[in-house]
């Protein structure tokens, strides 16, 4: 599998990371002077299917992994394609065989969630489907949702405003198998990354959270850089429109493998 990688370089690989990375399946490759390994998986937000199917297609020269922004514009005020969409047309799709290949994560920025997850585990048959997120400020009852949808991995996602201290309140934290932060407020591509959001990581990882943290919102080459200097960093780094509005697709990619 082709999975795109950094290094940033000052310490070894932690016990914890490499129990993470494995988790994942990622196969880690060891190097002197390696903190840590962040997959690179691009933020697909689409309005509709022949958009979707044009950026994937762009996108597989260099990526098996993919995460799905999904949006009802009722959580959020944009709306993008359905899963729907992607369950008609997805059969149609003239390279349906490379689909198979890769997996997606999905990211659901909606309010009625139980419904969407109900229709991904429709589309598994479709498309390989690792992780679905869903926003902690729904509230979600996550355990039983777990409990009921066993084919897909569900984690949460934190907004900026969301606190780390509130989560522990509602949720035992080894229950949770995965936490998307966000650093930028969700369903707006392209805005300025909050640099502040960063010690969420911390925050989850010094109150005893040790499974798998990605970080999804404004992210680029340079962006990558202050991120691989924290202390802290994620399991996995969801970059957007830096890669699906990049002109030199090409040049983006060499970028944030050398940030």
């Amino acid at each position: 599998m082709n999975l795109l990688r950094i290094y940033p370089s000052k310490t070894a690989l932690t016990t914890l990371r490499v129990a993470n990375q494995r988790k994942m399946g990622i196969q880690l490759i060891y190097k002197k002077s390696i903190t840590s390994l962040m997959l690179i998986i691009p933020a697909v937000l689409e309005k509709n299917s022949s958009s979707f199917f044009v950026q994937i297609k762009r996108l597989t020269s260099y990526f098996r992994y993919f995460q799905i922004d999904i949006a009802d514009g009722k959580y959020v005020p944009n709306r993008t394609l359905q899963i729907e969409d992607l369950e008609n047309h997805l059969p149609h799709f003239h390279f349906n065989n490379l689909t198979q290949s890769l997996i997606f994560d999905f990211h659901l920025m909606v309010k009625d969630y139980h419904h969407e997850v109900e229709k991904l585990i429709r589309l598994q048959h479709l498309m390989k489907i690792r992780h679905v997120f869903i926003h902690a400020s729904l509230a979600p009852p996550l355990p039983s949702l777990i409990l009921n949808f066993r084919s897909v991995t569900l984690g949460l996602v934190l907004n900026p405003e969301d606190k780390v201290a509130d989560l522990k309140k509602k949720y035992k934290f080894e229950r949770i198998p995965v936490i998307q932060i966000m650093t930028i407020h969700p369903a707006f591509q392209g805005t300025p990354f909050l640099s502040e959001t960063l010690h969420k990581i911390e925050e989850l990882r010094t109150s005893g959270y040790t499974n798998k943290i990605f970080l999804d919102g404004g992210i680029d080459n340079q962006i990558l850089t202050h991120i691989a200097s924290q202390r802290y960093l994620p399991d996995a780094v969801v970059i957007g429109s830096f890669l699906t509005k990049s002109k030199d697709l090409k040049k983006s990619v060499d970028q944030i493998k050398t940030p």
